[in-house]
């Protein structure tokens, strides 16, 4: 829609708006409340009811959003990792006894994990504090565009460690991003090329430097991304 704002992330809270009304008048239609008549009226007036206040809103956000999206999308990013689930990650090295050593997962999901925390986060702060639920994710999401992967690339070489509940003792180390990634998704016979995060746990503290990395054939060749089925990984962030 974006008939009033040219800022990319003002445009896309002025179209989330739209649909936020188009949702809320069409139930009102199926449920018989409003006749199919007066669908496009009702928008427009459900639509002017919200965007009043939101756009002032945004606009007084967005003078701030800068110096505080940064620090909420790596805040972000600890807190997707510490509350990750075992079934978020394709392991493929582990010890005799189970404890994982090495484990991948579609950079897509902790992305839109890491969306999804800074919208938990950004009402915390005043700026974001009156703003719709659908605003405050379209600012989320465009901080985990612009901020996710500087994160990303300074916690490889910084060699950042996580801690990380579900693999309690031992914490995660972001080990390094494999673009374009060979993988068997979910119960695809066929393999495809996926951005995956590899993960080395603490139990064995260098074994991707020391063993895949050194030599990618050591890698387990019929590594499959299993902790969904095909039809929701494709439907992943």
């Amino acid at each position: 829609m974006a008939w009033f704002f040219t800022n990319p992330i003002l445009s896309r809270i002025e179209d989330a708006l739209w649909k936020k009304a188009e949702a809320e008048v069409s139930a009102r239609v199926e449920s018989g409340q409003l006749s199919p008549d007066n669908l496009k009226r009702e928008v427009k007036t459900n639509f002017d009811a919200i965007f009043s206040k939101q756009r002032q809103y945004a606009k007084l956000a967005l003078k701030t959003y800068k110096q505080i999206a940064e620090s909420k999308a790596t805040e972000a990013l600890a807190l997707a990792l510490a509350n990750s689930q075992p079934d978020w990650y394709s392991i493929e090295n582990a010890w005799s006894t189970g404890v994982p050593v090495i484990l991948a997962v579609p950079l897509r999901l902790v992305r839109g994990q890491v969306a999804h925390r800074i919208a938990s986060l950004l009402p915390s702060r005043i700026e974001f504090a009156d703003l719709v639920p659908e605003a405050q994710a379209e600012f989320a999401k465009e901080a985990a565009a612009t901020y996710f992967m500087s994160d990303i690339t300074r916690a490889i070489k910084s060699r950042t460690t996580f801690k990380a509940e579900a693999f309690y003792p031992y914490d995660l180390r972001i080990a390094e991003l494999v673009a374009r990634d060979h993988y068997y998704m979910g119960d695809s016979p066929n393999t495809t090329r996926e951005d995956m995060l590899v993960l080395n746990t603490t139990a064995t503290k260098d074994f991707w430097e020391d063993e895949y990395k050194k030599d990618p054939g050591k890698r387990p060749q019929s590594r499959r991304y299993t902790a969904t089925s095909e039809s929701k990984w494709k439907s992943l962030p």
